[in-house]
């Protein structure tokens, strides 16, 4: 199994955390982009590799929506422990 730990504004994550940048818009908007399109390359070569994958967002644990440490641990570890291919966890 591999769990990836992704900030959300530096992977884009739709979410209250992640808003785009006003000042030097148009190469936050390519850096942003190109590290979504990485991520999604790289989530194709471990899912061809057999591997599984969790991404535990930044908002699982920051921000309004925030789940407490405790809780996002007890999720990470029932996925580890179930068979679930692909999986994300981020704040409620």
């Amino acid at each position: 199994a591999v769990v990836f730990i992704h900030g959300c504004f530096w992977h884009g994550h739709i979410c209250h955390l992640f808003k785009w940048p006003s000042t030097r818009a148009a190469w936050w908007r390519a850096k942003i982009e190109a590290n979504r399109a990485r991520d999604a390359f790289v989530r194709k070569q471990i899912a061809c590799m057999g591997w599984r994958q969790l991404r535990v967002w930044e908002c699982a644990l920051k921000g309004l929506n925030r789940r407490s440490p405790e809780v996002v641990v007890d999720e990470v570890a029932i996925w580890l422990e179930g068979n679930e291919a692909d999986c994300d966890t981020w704040g409620t």
